[in-house]
């Protein structure tokens, strides 16, 4: 079919494509027509389509959610090259570029090469270059620009895409705000149709007993015997940081899981120890992670390569095993820290949250 005749049948249903999405379907056409047949059945599309989502849409009869689909971030068995980086920060970029364009608050929107000496006020979408005491350099795909500041809250990190209302003043170029990709205020929360009770086990936990049986079972560490009174579980996944090879309903964090209609991200320990430098707090890292969109703002080459690290969706449960135990709500999305000798029991289809 060739590569610009893809492109142009994926554009003629509103759908564009990152580069390694497009680099799989130029391998596999036969694929072409599946996913556009099943994406189609997706209430929540994004508009621009990476190879997570090709995979998870391939992988997934009808492209709906159904039953438990747990999928990697990480690109298995990839090293990170200086061009895969490359490519990576670019598609990384287009995602959250589209998400901010979708706001409102960012006036007089224009490209960094189109500012110049007679441009008072303006806004620019870009990825954050070096961050020094009191300016940031940024980027898009016109150019480069070094902005300053006086007093900013947020904590801004190297490779963050963000929106920046600027003004020029004193032959400077000011920042007077920032615009987060974030999730939407107004989300409603997303609860199941069906019954779904769900169980988050720490890495020490080996017996629990609730009050009403069925449930999808998530347990952190290694693979070991639960001893489940009362509990029927359906579903019984382990989340082992440490698997070093591939085994039968283990999964290694991070990963995303579909239950029927509800995206649950499960983060890793060593995510959220590397954030510990800029804020202190774990339920604070998952929240700046949130605001961002991006589980992983900060990448290089000694790390490991993501099939995207961007979340196109807002997830409705994010988890990680941590010291502490925590639950709490940031706009919609249920922030949930699993301690290693305790749990967490969530009915879907109301999403409440009982501490077991």
């Amino acid at each position: 079919m060739g590569k610009n005749n893809i492109i142009k049948k994926f554009l003629s249903v509103g759908v564009q494509l990152s580069k390694d999405a497009l680099d799989h379907f130029i391998i596999n056409e036969k694929d072409i027509d599946v996913f556009i047949e099943r994406s189609g059945k997706i209430k929540e599309r994004p508009k621009i389509v990476t190879l997570s989502t090709v995979q998870r849409v391939l992988s997934t009869p009808n492209g709906l959610s159904i039953g438990v689909k747990a999928t990697s971030f990480v690109a298995e068995g990839e090293k990170v090259s200086i061009r895969s980086l490359v490519n990576d920060l670019t598609n990384k970029y287009n995602l959250l570029k589209h998400i901010l364009e979708g706001k409102n608050g960012l006036s007089k929107l224009i490209s960094i090469n189109k500012i110049s000496p007679n441009t008072k006020e303006f806004s620019i979408i870009c990825m954050v270059n070096d961050v020094n005491r009191n300016s940031v350099t940024v980027e898009d795909t016109t150019g480069e620009l070094t902005l300053y500041f006086d007093d900013i809250k947020d904590t801004i990190l190297p490779d963050d895409v963000i929106g920046l209302m600027c003004e020029q003043k004193g032959g400077r170029f000011l920042i007077k705000d920032i615009m987060w990709p974030d999730i939407p205020l107004k989300r409603g929360v997303k609860k199941s149709k069906k019954k779904i009770n769900c169980i988050f086990l720490g890495t020490e936990v080996s017996e629990i007993y609730i009050e009403n049986g069925e449930a999808i079972l998530f347990a952190f560490g290694s693979p070991r015997k639960l001893n489940l009174n009362n509990v029927k579980s359906t579903e019984h996944i382990f989340l082992d940081e440490n698997m070093k090879e591939k085994k039968k309903s283990v999964f290694k964090p991070p990963i995303i899981v579909e239950l029927n209609g509800i995206n649950v991200v499960i983060l890793s320990t060593n995510l959220i120890q590397k954030y510990k430098k800029y804020w202190k707090k774990e339920e604070d890292i998952i929240k700046n992670l949130l605001k961002r969109r991006d589980i992983d703002p900060i990448q290089d080459i000694t790390g490991q390569r993501y099939t995207s690290s961007v979340l196109e969706s807002p997830p409705d449960i994010v988890v990680v095993a941590d010291e502490g135990t925590k639950s709490l709500n940031y706009k919609g999305t249920t922030i949930l820290s699993v301690s290693k000798n305790s749990g967490y029991y969530i009915d879907l289809n109301t999403r409440e949250v009982k501490k077991i």
